[in-house]
């Protein structure tokens, strides 16, 4: 049945572990105490007696110099809340410790840990706990003239009254709600634990409206289940709580609000949805849930353990239930009995060189070992025993979270075999071994069912010791202890050899055994991964002593994963060097809690927009709507949260959003002074009444601004309320109030009432983090006037501080000019060559980047994933600040140039596709001209041909292409001036492709006659307008690289630029050493080749 327990009757104030104030709870608690009460590991003499170990004492407690693992016990004689100890070194001496383990439990042989400083001093522990028995174990002691270990000391705290129910696993008892309900705005819930199994329930309700209060236990860890009727949450503290120790929690709400404590960790949580009230029905479950055909619940099995002082918004459960009282109830139908007394006396394995070797029976047929272990370590020995009669031995590891058995045998070949799987997870697990000749029993954690059995011939006669977690150094017995393995570190309980259990205590005080580096009576395991030490969601792993953090696929690194490996904007990836527009990864918060996210990067030379596109783009259309029934159109962003959006825009030096609403009898502000029927709200959820392209906060639109309104007597054009289609449109660009996320239309709801709401993605260039220090200033000085009087610059030019006259730049008189239309861009003593739009790389844009396609091979570059709309076509003519498109979209310009040298032909050379079957070609002709080139241009209905040379190219020597197209005229090497009849512009360009065409869907005929067996040779240097294919591939700048290849298609220096012999500035210079001097480098100029 179940049992209970009280230690003294109720004091109102000690209800719970909240009501107890520390100023009321300091009463001394040794002082008082007789001397049968103190208990020690030995003494110096009768002089240091353990009873001597009292505050202020004429004495004080030493142990014997020869004890090796001294403590001393105190029986406090009934349960204690315990607030702080004070310590004190012997009388008159120089005999005290510096550092100490305070062990703490309800009974003797299973104690907590609980590390302290020592000397003379009162320390206040962090949080507060229970116990009856107190063991301290010296650490550190004075040494200094003559000292030893010396202890006095006083524990302070209160009477602590205990009210226990003990459950088998089949019982539960039920608190009843007043008015079988519950309906509450704010919680305060308490409860006491201590239990060996790994999972259970403690707390149950639910409500009919789907309100859920849940407290489990699941493989050590409390979860803590709570539903507002929308949606649940879960809270997770604590770890390794199945140690038979006393554990407290405390659970408070008020409102959504919720905090979880678990002894001394605290997790907070705001529950979801806008319900504030926890609204439950009839009852709470407390210990397990048992009703007719629900023996516990479908996923979590009942408690097996002890609760105590279970306090729900003050109401004492376990006296009700003692007092058997009519809100309790307790299912009759069950057995409900008391749970025996398990001997536990753990012992923790942690040193370099621990081990326990024990007593065994020698000389016995049949051997039977068991035990319970724990550990994060992935090796490690477990046990070892010689057989007698030079039989040989048998030896228990733990090996990459597996028990290993290696049976060894004189002469013979040694027998291995393992089971188990993860069991350094940190979490009890039993061994049983059970072995006489010819056969060998392993189970792991009880499952009988399916035991590890071996049947090898080998012959089997016990030893009389036994070794646990390692061997010791001194072992040069004939039954010595011999192993590969590493000692293990973790602890050990429930040691039976031939089915006896051990009791530590006893055989070490008859001296039957030995050990080393123990400490006895407590598992100190530490759990270092909870709370998990790893930011933004790092993987720990751990070992005894330490931890990793497994960074992968987070985007940070470091040690605890705290460092993005991302650049916080595009203007810090422009900064480093990365000069080409696509997609990158920002972090703008670098090592905050907001995650990375993707975004396009608009590079130019001198500045970087970071553009973020949404759902929004392509417009809403809005009908139906009126002032009191707005429609809300919600802009979603890509690829990142609303959080990570304003974070991009608070770190950014400007950004800039489109906004349009275009209206057919629709009105927007409802100028000048009525109540607004649209709106836009931004940043932190506020309301903005001010349009596109006018100020902040003034109610107006931009054509107001411009004086272009359709009717002057509105600020707006929507709001002359015409039937007629008309726009207010413009740029947001007060960045405090950016992003948009949404915008309400509210006048659309009249007959033939229309409005289509846009807006744009938001833009941002700058980086404030990168200007919140002042820099000194680089580049050129001239007509400086101070109060209108010119001032002589160079006659105060003083070029020791590094200040030149001249102010020409380096640009104007290149040594080396930029090469293959690379932007010259002037630094303070030198000038830099951007290559961003280029398809070359190297200092002055000149090292080619080439690629050898062997026979079948190609590569594919994706210029866009989807066409462009009609609408977005015609935005972009009426605006062509639009920002959705860039050189190459929609463009009326082509830009083409590469080199190529082969021996074969026919092949393509250069393909770019279209949506709308457009198409651009350029091939090395087989039949009339063999090896002459080929261009072909589709902008229409009809293929133009158009003979490019007449000489053979395919002669294996390198040749250079180039053509450009403006509007209908094309101009290449050969010819001056191509003119097309059709259309001018290369609308929705898809993929190009190099050595052979893998289009999907019909290919022109003449094309398929040059595309196969492909391109076998080598190409270089290839752009088409901003895009450059082999760049891409082999200097990728991102992670989702748009190009894909088949085949065998490798980086090459084709050969067809020659290299380039120039001065490098020492800023970028390698092999640079000095400024000052005239070493060897510095008197040749450092002229380098590049290549």
């Amino acid at each position: 049945m179940l049992h209970y327990r009280k230690s003294l009757e109720i004091a109102p104030k000690l209800l719970s572990h909240d009501f107890v104030f520390a100023g009321e709870c300091v009463d001394p608690l040794i002082s008082g105490l007789s001397a049968s009460n103190f208990w020690a590991s030995s003494r110096y003499n009768f002089l240091y007696s353990a009873n001597f170990a009292k505050l202020y004492g004429s004495s004080g407690w030493s142990p014997s110099t020869s004890d090796r693992q001294p403590w001393l016990q105190i029986n406090l004689g009934r349960k204690y809340r315990l607030l702080a100890i004070a310590t004190q070194g012997t009388f008159n001496s120089y005999d005290w410790v510096t550092k100490y383990t305070l062990l703490y439990g309800d009974r003797p042989d299973s104690w907590t840990p609980y590390i302290m400083k020592g000397g003379n001093s009162r320390n206040v522990f962090h949080y507060a706990f229970t116990a009856k028995h107190i063991r301290l174990l010296p650490l550190e002691w004075n040494t200094e003239n003559g000292g030893k270990i010396g202890v006095r000391l006083e524990l302070f705290g209160c009477a602590y009254d205990s009210y226990v129910l003990q459950y088998n696993g089949d019982d539960a008892v039920v608190y009843m709600f007043p008015e079988k309900r519950s309906r509450t705005l704010h919680d305060h819930i308490a409860i006491n634990f201590k239990t060996l199994e790994q999972d259970g329930l403690l707390l149950h309700s639910e409500g009919i409206q789907g309100d859920l209060f849940t407290l489990e236990l699941k493989k050590g860890r409390l979860y803590l289940h709570i539903s507002l009727v929308d949606g649940r949450i879960t809270l997770t503290a604590g770890s390794l709580l199945d140690n038979l120790h006393w554990h407290y929690v405390t659970i408070k709400r008020y409102g959504r609000q919720v905090n979880f404590t678990v002894d001394s960790q605290t997790v907070t949580a705001i529950c979801n949805g806008e319900f504030t009230h926890l609204d439950l029905d009839t009852q709470m479950y407390v210990g397990g849930v048992i009703e007719k055909n629900m023996p516990h619940l479908p996923t979590t099995p009942n408690f097996r353990g002890c609760l105590e002082n279970v306090f729900i918004n003050g109401i004492n459960v376990i006296g009700k239930a003692k007092n058997e009282e009519p809100d309790i109830r307790i299912p009759r139908n069950v057995s409900l009995n008391e749970l025996p007394y398990i001997l536990l006396k753990p012992m923790t394995f942690a040193g370099p060189n621990n081990f326990l070797q024990v007593p065994g029976f020698f000389g016995k047929p049949r051997m039977f070992v068991k035990f319970k272990f724990r550990s994060w370590d992935y090796t490690g020995l477990l046990m070892f025993t010689r057989f007698a009669d030079n039989l040989g031995a048998l030896e228990l590891g733990l090996s990459e979270g597996q028990i290993n058995v290696t049976i060894f045998q004189t002469g013979k070949k040694k027998i291995q075999f393992a089971a188990g799987y993860r069991l350094n997870d940190g979490y009890w697990h039993s061994v049983d071994l059970a072995a006489r000749d010819n056969l060998l029993t392993l189970t792991i954690d009880e499952e009988e069912g399916s035991p590890l059995k071996i049947t090898n011939p080998f012959s089997i006669r016990t030893s009389d010791r036994y070794f646990f977690g390692g061997c010791p150094k001194t072992n040069n017995t004939v039954f010595k202890c011999e192993t590969k393995l590493n000692r293990f570190h973790g602890c050990m309980q429930h040691i039976f050899i031939d089915n006896e259990q051990l009791d530590i205590d006893i055989i070490l005080q008859r001296q039957w055994a030995r050990y080393e580096e123990l400490l006895l009576g407590t598992c100190g395991i530490t759990d270092r991964c909870t709370p998990n030490p790893c930011e933004h969601e790092g993987r720990c792993i751990q070992s005894w002593d330490d931890f990793i953090c497994l960074c992968e696929n987070t985007g940070y690194k470091g040690e605890v994963c705290h460092m993005s490996v991302y650049k916080e904007s595009c203007e810090a990836y422009r900064l480093s060097g990365k000069y080409w527009s696509g997609n990158y990864t920002i972090d703008p918060d670098l090592s905050g809690p907001l995650k990375p996210f993707e975004v396009y990067c608009k590079m130019k030379s001198y500045k970087s927009w970071t553009v973020i596109m949404h759902d929004q783009v392509e417009g809403t259309k809005v009908t139906g709507s009126s002032i009191d029934q707005p429609y809300i159109v919600n802009v979603n962003y890509w690829n990142a949260s609303w959080d990570e959006v304003t974070a991009l825009a608070n770190t950014s030096m400007y950004c800039e959003q489109w906004i349009d609403y275009s209206c057919y009898k629709s009105r927007l502000l409802n100028t000048p002074n009525g109540r607004p029927f649209g709106y836009w709200i931004g940043r932190n959820n506020e309301s903005h009444y001010y349009w596109g392209g006018t100020f902040r906060e003034v109610q107006k639109c931009g054509c107001h601004v411009n004086q272009t309104c359709v009717d002057p007597k509105f600020q707006c054009n929507c709001d002359a309320d015409y039937r007629q289609w008309f726009s207010d449109k413009g740029y947001l660009d007060f960045r405090d109030h950016l992003p948009v996320r949404r915008v309400v239309v509210g006048d659309t709801n009249r007959t033939g009432s229309e409005a289509r709401v846009t807006v744009g993605p938001l833009r941002c260039h700058g980086d404030s983090a990168a200007n919140r220090t002042l820099r000194p200033f680089l580049g050129c000085l001239r007509g400086l006037r101070m109060n209108g009087v010119p001032l002589d610059l160079e006659g105060k030019v003083n070029e020791e501080q590094g200040i030149r006259r001249n102010c020409t730049g380096q640009c104007l008189n290149a040594t080396i000019p930029c090469r293959n239309s690379g932007q010259c861009i002037e630094g303070y003593a030198s000038y830099t060559c951007d290559c961003n739009n280029t398809a070359f790389d190297g200092f002055y844009c000149h090292k080619d980047i080439g690629a050898y396609f062997e026979i079948g091979s190609w590569l594919k570059y994706n210029i866009r994933k989807k066409p462009t709309s009609n609408e977005a076509v015609w935005a972009n003519w009426i605006d062509p600040h639009y920002d959705n498109f860039s050189l190459g979209y929609n463009d009326t310009a082509d830009d083409i140039e590469f080199s190529f040298s082969t021996v074969h032909a026919p092949a393509v050379l250069l393909y770019i596709s279209s949506f709308i079957k457009y198409m651009l070609q350029i091939c090395l002709l087989s039949h009339f001209l063999p090896g002459s080139v080929d261009l072909r241009y589709k902008l229409g209905l009809v293929t133009h041909k158009y003979q490019l040379t007449n000489r053979n190219l395919a002669d294996g020597y390198p040749h250079y292409v180039n053509i450009t197209r403006h509007n209908r005229t094309i101009k290449t090497q050969v010819f001056e001036k191509i003119t097309l009849v059709e259309d001018a512009r290369f609308d929705s360009p898809k993929s190009m492709f190099l050595g052979r065409v893998m289009e999907v869907g019909d290919i022109d005929y003449e094309i398929q006659r040059h595309n196969a067996p492909g391109f076998i040779g080598c190409i270089s240097g290839v752009r088409y307008n901003v895009y450059a294919p082999l760049k891409t591939l082999f200097r990728p700048n991102e992670t989702d690289l748009p190009v894909t290849t088949q085949g065998y298609v490798s980086e090459s220096n084709c050969g067809a630029f020659p290299p380039v012999l120039g001065y490098v500035p020492w800023e970028v210079d390698p092999w640079f050493t000095s400024i000052g001097g005239f070493n060897f480098i510095t008197v040749v100029e450092r002229y380098m080749i590049f290549e």
